[in-house]
């Protein structure tokens, strides 16, 4: 059956949806509707063209873009009504009827196609089901069974060519994709670059919490989503140098972020087959180990120090805390480039939490002052406790004081401990065995912000769009397929943001 839907756009535009959503734009000035009777052997034949007209030369001529013969009467009218740039006299003119959706899923298709996800996924069934878990995946979130039943409102068969599905063949999918999950990543991988891969990868590792028991990779661990109470499973997610994701992984809840550095340099080196790489990751993430390790396959680093490591930098007066400003500095010792910075916005943050840690801190000390001097039986020392547990918890304990006198418990700021411990309030120190010859020192600071793109990636694929929780899972199987699932989609959307980022809404439709 022949689908077709009109789009009036303007007084200049006209897009067509045809069939299987085919986008056809014209200037609208430039067509017309040609009517035309032919009668052959006493037999009487009509047509309806949508005809362009154009110039070549001196000489205008004439050209037929779609044939509307099979169109109905109603549905040619409204068209030439368009193409003449007038305008329906009433919504009741149109004719609305319910049919299932096909905008989105056709959309994501397209750019499956495009960015070879499609092609490496293969043609059989279980390639077409992987393809309909990473758009439903962008569009509407779920479960398996959400899927199948918003699958009953989409053009699933005219777009996917898929006829019949269950719940049960799209967690089949998810075991199918963790099987073949290397081979389609290494596929992807060839096709994007064509030989010609990165010198830089960034990776970065998140967790992600659990509401059930049951997951065979859940378990306590680091929880970076405030969930302590949860198990949780963590993911690490390899990208290209523009935070387009190449890999990614599931790891057990309790793994250590440095202990999943090693697997993404053998991936890169033995998989991937990349020669001469620096690998960008955080402070918490490269580490002496993780060093040695990428040494061995001739890989270089961008990384950054913690706090305690800067500070015995400057006890042993390679750094001076006056190097750390605004402005980039570099020092190098013993062959490795550190680059200084201070960030004054990041300063004023700190300085704003601290604050607010004492405000806090200072109104509960009045609310107990208060109870205590209410309720003569009231303990000072429950009261006492209650304030050093809350000081433990902000974490301020090194610059405030708390005493009591005559049943009233006065807290206070002690400058100097604070003045210490501020001192390196925005302060950091990013290093790397990159030569100047190699690499500058804004490069330097530049690569490792791009981490900020992995970041970005798991904003997307956790919370905002892509909801890769609540995991609907248990298996370890199925839940690295969801998750590879999320990846892939985060590839679509990463594509779709940057093909739509200049696109305006206007009041002209």
């Amino acid at each position: 059956m022949r689908r077709s839907i009109i789009f009036y756009v303007g007084t200049n535009i006209i897009i067509l949806m045809l069939d299987k959503c085919l986008f056809i734009c014209y200037y609208v000035g430039t067509m017309h509707i040609k009517r035309n009777i032919k009668k052959v052997n006493n037999r009487i034949y009509y047509t309806v063209l949508l005809v362009e007209s154009y110039r070549d030369g001196d000489k205008v001529k004439h050209r037929t873009i779609l044939n509307l013969s099979k169109w109905e009467k109603q549905r040619v009218d409204a068209l030439d009504t368009a193409l003449k740039g007038n305008s329906l006299s009433s919504l009741d003119d149109l004719e609305t009827k319910s049919g299932k959706s096909i905008g989105g899923i056709w959309v994501f298709k397209q750019l499956a196609d495009q960015l070879g996800i499609t092609k490496v996924l293969g043609k059989g069934k279980e390639a077409l089901l992987a393809l309909l878990l990473i758009i439903g995946r962008i569009i509407t979130q779920g479960s398996r069974l959400h899927l199948c039943q918003w699958g009953r409102g989409q053009e699933i068969e005219d777009v996917l060519g898929i006829k019949e599905y269950d719940e049960n063949n799209l967690y089949a999918t998810l075991d199918w994709l963790f099987i073949h999950q290397d081979d389609i990543e290494d596929a992807l991988f060839k096709d994007r670059y064509n030989n010609k891969p990165p010198r830089l990868f960034l990776y970065d590792v998140t967790s992600s919490y659990l509401e059930g028991q049951q997951n065979e990779l859940a378990s306590y661990g680091y929880n970076r989503d405030g969930k302590k109470a949860k198990k949780q499973i963590v993911i690490g997610l390899l990208t290209d140098d523009n935070g387009i994701p190449v890999a990614v992984k599931v790891f057990k809840g309790n793994t250590s972020d440095t202990s999943t550095v090693c697997g993404q340099v053998k991936k890169l080196s033995n998989r991937f087959g990349v020669k001469n790489v620096t690998l960008v990751g955080d402070r918490g993430m490269i580490k002496n180990v993780q060093i040695e390790y990428l040494s061995l396959y001739g890989f270089d680093y961008i990384t950054a120090i913690t706090k305690a490591q800067i500070e015995k930098m400057i006890r042993d007066d390679i750094f001076q805390i006056n190097l750390f400003d605004e402005k980039l500095i570099e020092v190098e010792h013993e062959g490795i480039r550190y680059v200084l910075r201070r960030n004054p916005q990041r300063v004023e943050e700190l300085k704003e939490t601290r604050m607010e840690k004492y405000e806090k801190l200072k109104a509960k000390s009045e609310e107990l002052s208060k109870k205590l001097k209410e309720h003569p039986k009231a303990k000072i020392e429950t009261a006492l406790k209650t304030l050093n547990e809350l000081i433990e918890t902000l974490s301020i304990k090194d610059w405030v004081d708390i005493k009591e006198s005559e049943r009233n418990i006065i807290v206070s700021i002690d400058n100097e401990r604070l003045k210490e411990d501020s001192k390196l309030d925005g302060c950091y120190a990013i290093k790397t065995n990159l030569t100047a010859e190699d690499i500058t020192t804004e490069k330097i600071h530049d690569r490792y912000k791009d981490l900020s793109f992995v970041e970005h990636a798991f904003k997307i694929m956790k919370t905002e769009q892509l909801e890769v929780r609540p995991v609907y899972v248990r298996k370890e199987s199925r839940t690295c397929g969801h998750v590879f699932v999320t990846m892939l989609a985060y590839i679509l959307m990463h594509e779709f943001n940057k093909r739509t980022s200049n696109l305006k809404m206007t009041d002209e439709y």
